[in-house]
């Protein structure tokens, strides 16, 4: 079981620069273009740590360096699809930091205008969702994403989300029918207990990972600026991105390698694959986020295996 680290309070921001706090010194020099890092996590995990993107690399090239911590899991990604939960906090906010460095950048040599986000995985998602709202008009320039989209199996919104509320409910003993009753009794749970409890909802291993993710969330008069109401698939196919910033957009090779390093060095995983293969692989793979239907999806699934010899490789049948 995975155990929660860190503390609730998290929302905080670290901005790395040269210049000192000398207001006079900085109003002689020209402003540095500032780069906004969305760290990765799969929306579960990780943090603003400099571990991980370190100033030091990027200060030296003449650059402000912002990073932050923003809410995961359920904390972050929870919602009913109602006025009670939205969602999307985690994103939201990605979007407060963006709009605190709109307006306070300029005091440690950062030019507001040249503000570009960049991030991995499930950071480089979150600036997808965010290109694809009008939340973000004007907040950044420019979009460096690694790894990651909005429309990748595991960043996909599902449809799901008041069933995996009120699961999530039930495993704290918050199973009120009435859905305002059911958060106004999850926001009094401890929140270790509240985190820790997510690993309930694991089927195989970790899996699935990404539980809790951005989602579609509906206009009303309670909330009147939603992230998104439609799909990111359905933003892009209608043309109208409210974002239109340029962007660099990346894969590595052997993506997820280390997800399948673990598996394929476990003999008791390659075992469950080996017996439940037709059960499991659909499942890894995100089959039913990308095609509807049961047929539809078992049609999918035959055509993918057999396509990419997916049991050959698994099962190490024939590994090369």
């Amino acid at each position: 079981n995975l155990k929660t680290e860190g503390q609730e309070d998290c929302l905080y921001l670290n901005v790395y620069t040269q210049f000192v706090s000398n207001e006079n010194e900085i109003k002689k020099k020209k402003k540095l273009p500032v780069m906004v890092y969305v760290h990765e996590g799969g929306w579960f995990s990780g943090s603003a740590n400099s571990d991980f993107v370190g100033p030091t690399y990027i200060i030296d090239h003449q650059v402000v360096l912002v990073t932050f911590n923003y809410r995961l899991g359920v904390f972050g990604f929870l919602s009913t699809g109602t006025d009670e939960a939205v969602g999307n906090w985690g994103v939201r906010d990605a979007l407060q930091v963006l709009k605190w460095v709109q307006n306070n950048i300029g005091y440690f040599g950062g030019d507001k205008n040249k503000v570009t986000v960049f991030g991995q995985s499930a950071g480089a998602a979150t600036i997808h969702y965010m290109i694809l709202s009008d939340l973000s008009k004007g907040l950044f320039h420019s979009a460096i994403m690694q790894s990651g989209t909005a429309l990748c199996p595991w960043a996909t919104p599902m449809d799901e989300n008041l069933k995996i509320a009120r699961n999530q409910a039930q495993f704290v003993n918050c199973n009120h029918s009435k859905i305002s009753d059911m958060i106004e009794c999850l926001r009094k749970v401890d929140a270790y207990k509240l985190s820790d409890s997510e690993n309930h909802f694991k089927v195989w291993d970790v899996e699935p990972l990404t539980l809790y993710r951005p989602c579609v969330e509906k206009r009303s008069s309670k909330n009147l600026n939603p992230l998104i109401e439609k799909s990111p698939l359905e933003i892009i196919q209608s043309g109208k991105i409210p974002n239109k910033v340029p962007i660099v957009l990346g894969v590595v090779e052997n993506e997820s390698g280390v997800r399948s390093a673990a598996i394929l060095s476990s003999p008791k995983l390659l075992e469950d694959i080996e017996n439940n293969f037709d059960e499991l692989g659909p499942f890894m793979y995100g089959v039913s986020l990308s095609v509807s239907g049961k047929e539809e999806q078992d049609d999918f699934w035959n055509s993918l295996k057999s396509e990419y010899n997916l049991e050959d490789f698994f099962l190490s049948k024939n590994p090369n």
